[in-house]
């Protein structure tokens, strides 16, 4: 019985960490996309661990949500210096962008 009850546990642990994916990425300026005045991105690491997408940068957490399981992104969130930005496209295929609406900036999240 004890024997059962100490591998339960250790199964649980190996299927969650399974499911967890964390990568470094660049945001590339899409120069075709953005008016003039656009800067170039910043570099993140973004998480997927089961449905619960993170996104990190130098100055720390900026979200963390909840995906469908197609893993779908369209999310608003506001940048470290208050600029509101959107994230969109597909975290599980790792093909995102990020934009900037108010000033017509887009960059692409381009995996390290």
């Amino acid at each position: 019985m004890l024997r059962s009850l100490l591998l339960v546990p250790f199964l649980l642990v190996v299927s969650v960490s399974a499911n967890a994916e964390s990568w470094k990425t660049d945001s590339v300026l899409n120069k075709e996309r953005s008016a003039g005045s656009c800067r170039p991105g910043g570099t993140y690491t973004l998480d997927l661990t089961g449905s619960v997408f993170t996104a990190t940068n130098a100055a720390g957490k900026m979200f963390s949500i909840t995906l469908p399981a197609d893993g779908a992104v369209k999310h608003a969130f506001k940048s470290s210096t208050g600029a509101s930005l959107e994230i969109v496209g597909n975290a599980k295929a790792r093909d995102l962008e990020i934009i900037n609406s108010a000033y017509g900036c887009r960059w692409k999240m381009v995996p390290k």
